[in-house]
């Protein structure tokens, strides 16, 4: 009765040793399998992120063109607002305006101005103000003609916008000009003096040059001093002489510009325009 379970346990020993043979061999299969998984989650993972970064910077860039067309929009219809209230209101009237100008601004003479492009024509109506940003450019445009320049780099900036009466200046506040027109009246063969006053207001020594569009070969313009610097409270007063001739008749008109700028950087400037009229009466 003993033999029949000994002859069954063997084969029950080995039955298990086989069974023991499969179960390992599919357990060190698993690893591997894992592995495989795992790196094509991270594949998928890697291109739904790389998908959501791009899409994320597109959108990043066109939120930030979007606000450096806002800025300088803004920047404009101030600017533009403010220049058209003082000319209104006359000669001397001021006021100043905090401006924008964006970091894609293209600060190159014909792209960003005030008043006209360098490039164009004398006869051109000075009376807009422009902010490029890449190929796309933000206008506004005044009743006033305009003079001045923005500053040469992005930043944001308070600038002073000043009626003369016959135009409106905006720029920098580095220089202040008692008068906004020169006029002379004469005989023949006679000289007549007219002054200018000159006071720098500039943070910094600054350096201001005048100088004439003046074409006429009689009567004669002659101007002292054209050139001088200062600190902030410097006052200088600067002497224009008329000379005519036997033969002069008539009226004659011109402009003087007035440059200031910072020593210690040029680029930091202001221009004026300055109308100069002379008239010569026979008799």
């Amino acid at each position: 009765m003993q033999h029949p379970q000994a002859d069954a346990s063997p084969g029950r020993l080995r039955a298990g040793r086989v069974c023991g043979n499969f179960f390992p061999l599919h357990a060190r299969s698993a690893p591997g399998q894992a592995s495989i998984e795992l790196i094509a989650i991270l594949g998928i993972s890697l291109v739904v992120i790389l998908f959501f970064t791009i899409h994320a910077s597109d959108i990043f860039s066109d939120i930030g063109a979007q606000q450096d067309y806002h800025q300088a929009s803004e920047s404009v219809r101030l600017l533009a607002e403010e220049a058209d209230h003082v000319y209104a209101q006359g000669d001397g009237a001021t006021g100043m305006v905090f401006i924008t100008l964006p970091a894609s601004t293209d600060f190159e003479a014909n792209s960003t101005y005030i008043g006209k492009p360098a490039s164009a024509q004398p006869g051109a109506t000075p009376n807009a103000i422009n902010i490029r940003l890449g190929s796309s450019d933000v206008t506004a445009y005044t009743r006033a003609p305009l003079s001045g320049s923005f500053p040469p780099s992005f930043g944001k900036y308070t600038l002073r916008v000043v009626s003369h009466g016959s135009y409106v200046s905006i720029g920098p506040n580095l220089l202040d000009i008692r008068g906004s027109s020169v006029s002379a009246s004469m005989g023949r063969s006679q000289t007549k003096s007219a002054y200018l006053n000159f006071s720098i207001v500039a943070d910094q020594d600054a350096m201001v040059n005048i100088t004439s569009q003046w074409g006429y070969p009689s009567p004669t313009l002659s101007i002292a001093p054209n050139v001088f610097s200062g600190y902030n409270g410097t006052n200088a007063t600067v002497q224009l002489n008329f000379t005519s001739d036997s033969n002069d008749a008539g009226i004659y008109s011109s402009e003087l510009n007035v440059t200031v700028y910072k020593s210690s950087n040029p680029s930091v400037r202001e221009t004026f325009k300055i109308p100069v009229t002379a008239e010569v009466y026979a008799g």
